[in-house]
C-alpha cells in the first residue's frame, strides 16, 4: 500500500468518529470529575460525622 493512500485512509478513519470520540472523551471526563467530587463529599461527610 504506498504512503498516499495510508495517509488518506487513516485520515478518512479518523475523521469520521470524531465526534463520537469528542462526546466519549467528554463522557469519560464528567464520570471522572464526578467521582471525584462523590470522593471529597464522602470524605467530608465521614469527616464530620
Amino acid at each position: 500500500m504506498p504512503n498516499d493512500q495510508m495517509i488518506v485512509f487513516r485520515f478518512g478513519v479518523d475523521a469520521r468518529p470524531r465526534t463520537e470520540n469528542r462526546l466519549m472523551t467528554g463522557i469519560v471526563n464528567a464520570l471522572g470529575i464526578g467521582s471525584l467530587l462523590w470522593i471529597g463529599l464522602i470524605w467530608t461527610l465521614r469527616c464530620l460525622l
